[in-house]
């Protein structure tokens, strides 16, 4: 397989900025806002106090016009973790607080209005009855995050504290000659994944996507989507729906150097290989090399049967390769089925060529969700598919209704085989209604899926298992 060459623009951009802080008073968040349809509605300059609780705290704010834009949390407790997120500004990233007091995410807004999320993330829960605390540290004191008069004041030995306090404050920096122009973004610092406009590629316009907590940026068409694996392992990205450019499967997946020790990219891809070869019906079609970030990376193409996004039989074509920097190996995949391979090759390869890796990155972490508890709800499957999607990036689709007179939220996780539940998508749910999921898991890890019924106390009031076929 033969790369093109593709060149990169890089546009230095210096511009004025002043930052805006409007002084406000502190308000209190108000429950429920577990979802974004729930929440608090902020306004800029304004300090928000709440509480670090089971689940999400949604918050919805209108900035006064696009550009650099930073988030702060302060109150988090030392040596745990509390995630601080954005979504629909024109970005959706995210930044772990990793033991510090206090955490910020700077991002560049190119649309005004948008979703900021904090989420705690436990390293231990208990519930008794009608009461549940957590640990932000192993071995160390819980915090309530459902309150009860019988809340004990220990848990085997472990004092139950009142539930730690918050506070989210929001600074937005304008550019003085675009504020308020949605489209003209200052140069982005954001901590976590960001994207900026850059040169064109044949009859595509590119974009840059950096990814700053796992450490590297490459450029992609200015209208593709992009979504995480689970556990925040990496991206997958793809054309818009409905397209044939959305049976084009890209995938940057991180894979932690500490969790393999011994490994090395040369045996992360005899892993793949091993894994497509595992396949019936996979063929390994030819090897060779290719440069990545000035360095000489070994990839091979194979090819194995597979499904359409309209759930068709078809063959795909797929290229793997590894590469690494300090802290993880990163698989890059390529797959579409081979009567679009050809086509859509020179945007892989502009990627390979564009791609940069940081020596460091950052690391994200996923909130276990918490343990089942009464039900009083139900929930029905009306359609059930985890055979889409590539080798690399199986997906499931789920449609599901809830029903419940206290319904509020439903999540579809995956299950290990020892047990373990990994989130993969959650969506408001009221009573009686139908919601769809469409997810993308890990095949070698999921022994079965389950989905999870919750109330506005995020209380499981409903549980459906189905097998992994």
């Amino acid at each position: 397989m033969k790369m093109k060459n593709a060149s990169s623009v890089i546009v230095l951009t210096v511009l004025l900025c002043v930052f805006i802080s409007i002084p406000g008073f502190a308000k209190t968040e108000k429950e429920p806002n577990n979802s974004p349809e729930e929440a608090n509605a902020i306004q800029i300059g304004e300090t928000v106090e709440g509480l670090l609780q089971d689940g999400f705290d949604y918050f919805a704010i209108t900035l006064p016009g696009t550009g650099k834009t930073t988030f702060t949390l302060t109150g988090c407790p030392h040596g745990g973790q509390v995630q601080i997120g954005a979504k629909n500004f024109g970005y959706t990233g995210w930044q772990d607080s990793n033991g510090t007091e206090t955490v910020s995410l700077t991002f560049d807004a190119q649309k005004t209005s948008g979703f900021i999320w904090v989420k705690p993330i436990f390293a231990g829960s208990v519930c008794g009855g009608d009461w549940c605390a957590s640990q932000f540290v192993a071995g160390g004191p819980f915090h309530i995050t459902k309150d009860s008069p019988h809340v004990p004041g220990t848990h085997e030995g472990k004092r139950i504290l009142k539930p730690l306090g918050y506070k989210l404050t929001v600074k937005q920096a304008v550019d003085q000659s675009q504020s308020g122009q949605p489209g003209n973004p200052p140069a982005s610092t954001a901590q976590n994944s960001t994207q900026e406009g850059s040169a064109a590629l044949g009859g595509w316009t590119m974009k840059r996507l950096h990814e700053n907590n796992f450490g590297f940026s490459f450029e992609l068409p200015d209208y593709w989507l992009w979504e995480l694996l689970p556990d925040n392992g990496g991206y997958l990205l793809s054309g818009p729906a409905g397209t044939e450019e959305n049976e084009v499967i890209i995938v940057v997946q991180a894979v932690k150097k500490a969790a393999n020790p011994g490994s090395s990219a040369a045996k992360q891809l005899q892993e793949a290989r091993a894994q497509i070869q595992g396949v019936s019906g996979a063929e390994i079609r030819s090897e060779d090399v290719v440069t990545v970030s000035g360095r000489q990376v070994p990839f091979f193409l194979a090819l194995y049967p597979g499904q359409t996004a309209r759930q068709e039989p078809t063959t795909f074509a797929h290229v793997q390769l590894v590469v690494e920097n300090k802290l993880y190996y990163f698989w890059i995949s390529y797959a579409a089925p081979t009567q679009y391979f050809e086509k859509y090759q020179e945007l892989f390869a502009n990627m390979l060529t564009t791609f940069q890796i940081a020596e460091t990155g950052g690391q994200s972490r996923s909130m276990a969700p918490s343990a089942p508890r009464k039900a009083d709800g139900r929930i029905t499957v009306q359609a059930f598919n985890a055979g889409s999607g590539s080798m690399f990036a199986p997906r499931v689709k789920v449609t599901a209704q809830g029903f419940g007179s206290g319904a509020k939220l439903l999540k579809l996780f995956a299950v290990s085989a020892d047990g373990k539940l990994k989130e993969l998508k959650s969506a408001a749910c009221t009573d009686g209604a139908t919601v769809d999921f469409n997810a993308v898991y890990n095949r070698l890890e999921t022994k079965s899926f389950e989905l999870r019924l919750y109330d506005a106390q995020e209380t499981v009031i409903a549980r459906l298992e189905r097998g992994n076929a």
